[in-house]
């Protein structure tokens, strides 16, 4: 008997991957990506309705039973790999949330009679979470709202409360939003597609360019600067800090440099999110019109796109505003409504999420916060006060 449970340990897997159905059907793109760097085995996900409504949802392995006996006190994999997104672009918001917690929930159930999950451990990997409320509001004059629901939070308690312990996260929106997560109890890798960006521009650049890498606030300028380090840029001499003032309707009143030169840049700017494209391009026009640069190239890991995203940034190309957009794959947005489009350009993010996975499950989230093949694209979200501080330190050690 000892042998044969032996048997079984041995043949168990490191990892198999599990993705809903929902997410699949979204974006099957970027899913394909990552199924190519994961050798892992599948775990076959059903999901139908009851007569109510009510979503169903069982994981078996591929052409398995289902059954309690199957299991037969051996879990199928150490670990369950599992992608996911809280979007609406994948039905909403609400659907990708449950889809995330109904499948955490499948593979790390047990109860009387089935003492034994499917794994033992979830690993979640998230290309993008929609977790940008993640403070109260400001309001006009200076005063913040209060009793707002703080979707980052909320989120973070979900996810945390339905077995989710480790979590991947590419590019995530702010340091406050990041720290609800590790305060729930889930150890986060922050990946940023800083290190990709920077590998795509350098073979297709062109050559004698007077780069600026431009940060638009100081909420942007950590992933501003690890970007300028990605590229092999002194951030002293070739970065700049914008400052941006917001009217009562959110949008960009007044624009002003607060460190750096632009006349006659060729400016990146890199951002998180490109959501309306609204902002982005009412920058870019005082780039040009005010402050004389003569390029911009902006970079974006996720393409939300709301309306009218798509109308704005066919304008923007067409009349110079911005010469090229490069945009991630994390968000299917950018995959199926940008890829007609002359001037955007789609970098890919499976790979890396991938390696990150394969890492992660092999051993745990701090070796490969050690591991050397990813420590280019590590970046943990920083206060933004505290960023701006030390940047501007820098600065004076330059120039005593």
């Amino acid at each position: 008997m000892e042998a044969d449970n032996r048997g079984k340990q041995d043949a168990r897997s490191a990892f198999a991957r599990v993705i809903h159905p929902l997410f699949f059907e979204h974006h099957d793109h970027l899913l394909r990506e990552i199924k190519a760097g994961l050798d892992g085995p599948r775990l076959q996900v059903n999901t139908q309705r009851f007569h109510d409504g009510t979503p169903w949802l069982q994981v078996r392995p591929i052409g398995g039973s289902g059954t309690r006996a199957e299991l037969d006190g051996q879990t199928y994999a150490n670990t369950a790999i599992v992608p996911l997104w809280i979007s609406p672009q994948f039905g909403s918001v609400e659907a990708s949330l449950y889809a995330t917690i109904q499948l955490g929930n499948a593979v790390t159930h047990t109860e009387s009679g089935r003492e034994t999950p499917y794994v033992d451990r979830l690993l979640a990997v998230a290309p993008f979470l929609e977790i940008r409320q993640d403070r109260d509001s400001p309001l006009p004059n200076g005063q913040y709202r209060a009793g707002e629901a703080i979707n980052a939070e909320i989120f973070a308690k979900v996810l945390a409360a339905s077995g989710y312990r480790e979590m991947i996260v590419l590019d995530p929106h702010s340091a406050q939003a990041y720290d609800y997560f590790t305060k729930a109890g889930i150890e986060m890798l922050p990946l940023t597609a800083a290190q990709l960006f920077a590998d795509y521009l350098k073979q297709t650049m062109t050559p004698g360019s007077q780069h600026r890498v431009v940060a638009l606030d100081k909420g942007s300028l950590q992933r501003s600067l690890k970007f300028a380090d990605a590229m092999g840029v002194d951030p002293v001499k070739q970065m700049v800090v914008l400052d941006k003032t917001r009217g009562v309707d959110g949008k960009i009143d007044e624009l002003s440099v607060v460190y750096g030169s632009l006349e006659g840049a060729d400016v990146i700017i890199y951002d998180d999110i490109i959501d309306t494209s609204g902002s982005i391009g009412k920058t870019c026009k005082k780039l040009k019109d005010e402050y004389g640069c003569r390029s911009i190239t902006v970079l974006a890991t996720h393409g939300v796109l709301s309306y009218p995203a798509v109308d704005n940034i066919i304008r923007y190309l067409g009349e110079g505003i911005v010469d090229r957009l490069i945009i991630s794959d994390s968000l299917p947005n950018a995959q199926f409504n940008l890829q007609e489009i002359p001037g955007v350009e789609v970098v890919e993010v499976g790979g890396l999420l991938a390696e990150a996975a394969k890492t992660v499950a092999s051993s745990s989230v701090g070796a490969a916060r050690q591991d050397e093949k990813l420590s280019s694209h590590l970046l943990t979200p920083q206060a933004k006060q505290a960023v701006w501080e030390e940047f501007r330190d820098r600065i004076t050690q330059s120039s005593g």
